[in-house]
């Protein structure tokens, strides 16, 4: 489900603290109010993606229950479908509060890269509310996505944007790796979460695990994480993150550009001035580092992420392969780095990490 807890920057994984109710429509008309039927605990979410898991625990008179039978959507692969103008069903309620079901019919347009949801699936409804915001994407009755916002234009029609369901991968490892929910189970491919992925086979993982000083046991938060192969140092490493920094932003501005976007539509979209966007756009990718030039291709040198305020962190690393953890957080930690391997299931944990104060 959509976790409503959308947050700019590094991951988090925190825990709201709020149970949900299930409402489930047994009559199998649509016109018909759904009735309480179960409720929810939150198990784990990812603010970034905007998704949290649940799990059904206690019956509509907050009965304990173990296992709850009721009807469900498989999981489908949102990079698989058809093609653009694959016809998909929406389902929510007509407004938000309602208990009454609305199913929509729309039309999916392809995978959105044109600005800050890029990543999300795209689709065109002639008739959608914000009740669906939240709901389900179908196709062919299975659940490839979450619908998370829509607008409509002059004549009606609604441009709709979803979070693809496999973005609820690194959610479930967080449930796994730091709330240990260990009866989640999930297809390894899920850990692909780059954005445009296709239906290409997958070879990454997630690893995770909690920093925590070594003098006082408390967890260590805001810590930064880097995780990169060993045949480089921190220092290349470092390096080779303020040069992708730079190369990332020319490159998307470069396809926004070469979409029709004009300079002041790119500065907007990035909050900064046209000058600055046109200084990245006067950038010649050509002349990239080696390194660079690699990664852009898509071969993994590292993966860089911040401890939470519970000193967790997750990150997906190619699979079965040896690789270097350097944690820093300066000041106040003496920088730690060690040698570890990945596994080759679904999410595996580090084990415990200590840092030392200075």
């Amino acid at each position: 489900c959509s976790s409503d807890l959308q947050e700019s920057g590094y991951r988090k994984f925190s825990t709201p603290g709020t149970d949900m109710f299930v409402y489930i429509n047994e009559s199998n008309d649509s016109s018909q109010e759904s009735k309480l039927k179960y409720h929810a605990t939150y198990v784990a979410g990812d603010q970034a993606s905007d998704i949290a898991i649940l799990k059904i625990d206690k019956d509509g008179n907050g009965q304990t229950v173990s296992n709850p039978a009721f009807d469900f959507s498989a999981m489908g692969n949102p990079y698989a479908m058809g093609g653009e103008s694959s016809e998909i069903t929406l389902v929510g309620y007509g407004i938000k509060g309602s208990k009454k079901m609305s199913l929509i019919s729309a039309a999916y347009t392809g995978i959105n890269a044109e600005d800050t949801l890029i990543g999300t699936l795209k689709y065109l409804s002639g008739s959608t509310t914000d009740g669906n915001n939240g709901g389900a994407m179908l196709y062919k009755n299975m659940l490839i996505g979450i619908p998370t916002l829509n607008s409509v234009n002059t004549v009606g029609i609604t441009s709709g944007y979803a979070t693809p369901v496999t973005w609820a991968a690194r959610a479930l490892a967080a449930a796994s790796l730091k709330f240990g929910k260990k009866d989640i189970s999930i297809d390894p491919a899920w850990a692909d979460t780059s954005e445009g992925k296709t239906t290409k086979p997958n070879v990454n993982v997630f690893i995770g695990t909690t920093l925590t000083c070594a003098q006082t046991k408390k967890p260590v938060e805001d810590a930064w994480v880097y995780v990169y192969r060993p045949d480089r140092t921190i220092e290349q490493i470092k390096a080779l993150d303020d040069e992708m920094s730079s190369l990332t932003l020319t490159t998307q501005m470069k396809e926004l550009q070469g979409k029709g976007k004009t300079l002041q539509q790119i500065a907007e979209m990035y909050g900064t001035t046209e000058a600055d966007v046109q200084q990245k756009l006067n950038v010649d990718i050509t002349t990239a580092s080696a390194d660079a030039q690699k990664m852009l291709g898509g071969e993994f040198f590292y993966q860089l992420e911040k401890t939470d305020e519970d000193g967790f962190f997750l990150t997906d690393v190619p699979s079965g392969m040896k690789l270097k953890i350097t944690c820093e957080h300066d000041p106040d930690y003496v920088p730690l780095t060690k040698e570890i391997t990945s596994g080759t299931g679904f999410a595996s944990t580090l084990g415990k990490i200590d840092v030392y104060m200075r």
